[in-house]
């Protein structure tokens, strides 16, 4: 698949989640926890969107040659889901060294290239998918509340609404019990979170190079959009149904504009909130050494 034509695929997905999805915000926005079968590692980034919404049930995908390694082959007549591989490759010289340029930094480049991969609805074989342990909505999920500490972002509950504090770097949310549920609360503070680490000592989205680039109209609503996508992608690593906020539902026209005026826009934005994402969990790794040592 041609770049341009990934970009095309990943923009149109993304706005028919948005158009649909985001048309009434009282609803869970919801996206499976889709995973690769050989791996077991969720798709994340773009590539969460480039299949959320196809019609199949199974959360397990692959290639042709990875269901073929699990003894399983592709229906006659089906259609592969075209998914994006996105890095970036350091640069090196001749000789194998890292290149360094003139500033004294190394140097990468971006990789890009296109897959196509099945659902288990589309193959036929022995392979049994592994019983799925769904959570409890009514109780706290421990194991959230572990990996926002480990951040050791300060929480400040008992507020009226749910908010982050550049200027007191705090996150302020109410009270469990003034949720509908715990997977709204726990969206929720996951948004939250994913707006603290947009501070300069963090992943540094304040600055001007990024309201240059996104355009001073755009760059709040933007900022949202990386908030929402980070933490779908948490919920999902961390297997919390994603719930957008209804105050997020007037910068969703400002999101549409934008993706359809620049074909790299949703890239940049899951790109970002990738990055916070990467931050977060790079903050667990941390704990865990020091618990070690």
């Amino acid at each position: 698949m041609a770049k341009q034509d990934m970009y095309t695929t990943a923009t149109d997905n993304v706005i028919t989640m948005l158009e649909t999805a985001g048309k009434d915000w009282s609803k869970s926005w919801t996206i499976k926890g889709n995973c690769n079968v050989v791996t077991g590692k969720p798709y994340q980034g773009v590539n969460a969107f480039m299949i959320a919404y196809t019609p199949f049930s199974s959360p397990f995908w692959g290639t042709y040659k990875q269901w073929a390694s699990k003894e399983c082959q592709v229906q006659k007549g089906e259609k592969g889901t075209d998914i994006i591989f996105f890095n970036y490759i350091q640069k090196k010289n001749k000789d194998g060294s890292i290149f360094v340029n003139d500033s004294g930094n190394p140097e990468s480049f971006p990789l890009l290239r296109g897959y196509k991969i099945f659902n288990f609805d589309q193959v036929e074989g022995k392979w049994t998918p592994p019983e799925e342990k769904i959570l409890d909505e009514n109780i706290r999920f421990d194991h959230v509340d572990d990996y926002v500490a480990n951040t050791e972002a300060e929480i400040q509950h008992g507020q009226d609404q749910a908010y982050y504090s550049p200027l007191s770097d705090y996150i302020g949310m109410p009270d469990l019990e003034q949720f509908k549920d715990s997977e709204s609360y726990y969206s929720v503070l996951l948004h939250e979170l994913i707006h603290w680490t947009k501070t300069e000592k963090r992943c540094n989205r304040l600055n001007e190079r990024f309201e240059k680039r996104m355009g001073k109209e755009h760059s709040y609503a933007f900022e949202e959009l990386v908030a929402e996508l980070g933490s779908i992608f948490l919920g999902i690593e961390l297997k919390v149904q994603a719930t957008p906020q209804p105050n997020n539902a007037k910068y969703l026209n400002s999101w549409l504009e934008k993706l359809k005026q620049d074909k790299r826009f949703i890239f940049s934005a899951s790109s970002y909130a990738q990055k916070a994402v990467t931050f977060c969990n790079k903050l667990q790794e941390t704990k865990m050494e020091e618990k070690v040592a």
